[in-house]
């Protein structure tokens, strides 16, 4: 299909415009869910239905437009990286979540730490694997995991959001990071961050005590 989203005349003021444009996307997205496979590498993802396929879009002035299974609960895994961000910036701030951690391109995978090792001992970026650790390390010093899960739930607009165990054991890596990084989750892909100069509060307290959440 691909139609009216390239079109040049688009008039992006025009709420049918809009409508038809999120449907469009919508019926392009529906017809590709059935190309790939789900994901079994994390349990809660391996749970999903392939075909399930939803899209929502909420205007600036509150109008909610939604195709297709926007009511059913899935797992967000790496969306998370969001929430946590958007939690350092509010608490943070700026000036001070964006001097631990860059807004580059990595260029790299997801879990990747090879930029640390050869570029900076800084991440690239808050979505890759290693900077969403080192907002982790920044936030754990200020809020507590509940704390954390109320702004999660504040923030999606919902409050049934909740923690799974899934996926709290995958990042392990056989490869110890150079002696300049700080750890900023034991075991958690060996990645490594700073949180400051001092050694100052790290993720493995965030991780412990969600482990000890979804456990109780």
């Amino acid at each position: 299909m691909y139609f009216t989203y390239e079109q040049p005349d688009f008039d992006v003021n025009d709420p049918g415009e809009i409508r038809r444009v999120i449907e469009e996307a919508y019926t392009n997205g529906r017809e590709s869910t059935y190309a790939g496979a789900v994901a079994d590498y994390i349990p809660e993802l391996a749970k999903a239905p392939r075909d399930d396929f939803g899209l929502c879009v909420r205007s600036m002035t509150g109008e909610t437009i939604a195709f297709g299974e926007t009511e059913k609960r899935f797992s967000i895994q790496s969306i998370s990286k969001v929430i946590s961000l958007a939690a350092a910036l509010k608490f943070l701030g700026f000036r001070e979540t964006f001097s631990h951690v860059m807004m580059e391109p990595s260029g790299d995978a997801f879990n990747s730490i090879l930029k640390l090792d050869t570029a900076s001992d800084l991440p690239f970026n808050p979505m890759i694997n290693a900077g969403a650790i080192q907002v982790m390390s920044m936030l754990s010093g200020i809020m507590d995991f509940d704390g954390l899960l109320d702004f999660a739930r504040a923030f999606c607009m919902d409050e049934g959001h909740c923690a799974e165990r899934s996926g709290l054991s995958l990042g392990n890596r056989d490869r110890q990071p150079k002696p300049r990084h700080r750890l900023a989750a034991e075991k958690q892909g060996r990645t490594a961050g700073r949180a400051g100069e001092d050694a100052g509060p790290v993720f493995p307290n965030v991780l412990a005590e969600r482990e000890r959440k979804v456990a109780g």
